[in-house]
């Protein structure tokens, strides 16, 4: 009988995490070992227990806490996320994840869910906070640990269709019009990388990873976009959905702003996601990139947009099955 891999998820109770989970119990073929942040009696701890996973707890501050997670693990899937605009605290535990994975003699694959440089790319002009913390993160795992590199596969993840449920993506009412406003940094027209459905498509792109080593290592890197979209199909795909809801058509309007206004409109979040679109606006397809880099894309690993099981989920079909959120 084949062995059953470990596989350590982090971020297994939230969407990136859990998508990954999702993908490969489907499969049969590891023993998955959720790692989280958070508490392990939560309920999406709860319905990950008695899926069969060994959910574990872990504090990505402390390197003993990450190395009891990782025992023995075959496979690391690792995320991180930004608290409160503290780039910091994300690079330097990205950093700890690093170290541990490093040192773990049993590892065969490490997934790293990372994004670009925008400050890169952009050769100094530009920064997007989030995505500069984890790509020092992955310059950390090149220059410091090549042994973990060569057993690295870089994941960079496009947005979600979920943003379209939270501020500044969620169209605000005006009532004084009659209608809907979306207050956007970049022109409507301005394409977009769009992972769609990140709570499925995140595990079909690892599962395909993982089972695509002769091309996704060493060192390899996965662009997970299953469509360059231009930003204001976004507004009308929610606006669609909206008014099959309320039986009714939806009038709702996008507004081409600047990233100072949508940053005042928005403080905790405006800013932060408006340098990320302005970033994609100004470098369009080259946004997702680095230099040197061939990065593979979703028809390299056999993967396609379709309503069957296994297949990617679309950004507007995505956004038609959060229609009960909005």
């Amino acid at each position: 009988m084949t062995r059953k891999r470990i596989i350590a998820v982090l971020g297994a109770t939230r969407g990136q995490g859990g998508s990954v989970v999702d993908a490969l119990l489907k499969t049969g073929r590891y023993n998955i070992r959720g790692v989280t942040t958070e508490d392990t009696e939560t309920p999406a701890a709860h319905r990950l227990k008695e899926r069969g996973v060994n959910v574990v707890h872990v504090n990505l501050d402390d390197p003993d806490s990450i190395a009891v997670a990782f025992t023995s693990a075959h496979v690391i899937f690792a995320v991180t996320t930004m608290y409160d605009g503290a780039m910091e605290r994300e690079v330097t535990q990205g950093k700890n994840i690093a170290d541990v994975a490093a040192a773990l003699e049993s590892l065969e694959h490490f997934v790293w869910s990372t994004l670009p440089s925008a400050t890169t790319v952009s050769r100094g002009t530009m920064a997007v906070p989030h995505m500069d913390g984890k790509a020092q993160v992955d310059e950390y795992i090149i220059d410091s640990h090549p042994e973990l590199a060569r057993k690295t596969t870089f994941y960079w993840g496009g947005m979600y269709a979920e943003n379209v449920t939270y501020a500044p993506f969620m169209p605000a009412p005006l009532p004084s019009a009659g209608r809907y406003v979306w207050v956007q940094p970049v022109a409507r027209d301005t394409l977009v990388p769009m992972v769609g459905d990140h709570t499925v498509n995140t595990g079909l792109f690892v599962q395909k990873i993982l089972e695509k080593p002769s091309i996704c290592l060493p060192v390899g890197y996965v662009l997970g976009v299953v469509e360059w979209m231009p930003h204001g199909e976004m507004l009308s795909a929610w606006a669609a959905v909206l008014g099959d809801k309320k039986g009714h058509e939806i009038d709702a309007v996008y507004v081409k702003s600047d990233v100072e206004t949508v940053g005042q409109l928005w403080p905790s979040t405006g800013k932060e996601l408006g340098q990320l679109l302005k970033f994609a606006e100004e470098f369009g397809r080259k946004s997702w990139t680095k230099k040197g880099v061939n990065a593979l894309e979703m028809q390299d690993l056999d993967l396609e947009i379709g309503e069957e099981e296994g297949k990617l989920v679309s950004t507007k079909e995505a956004i038609r099955k959060l229609g009960s959120k909005f």
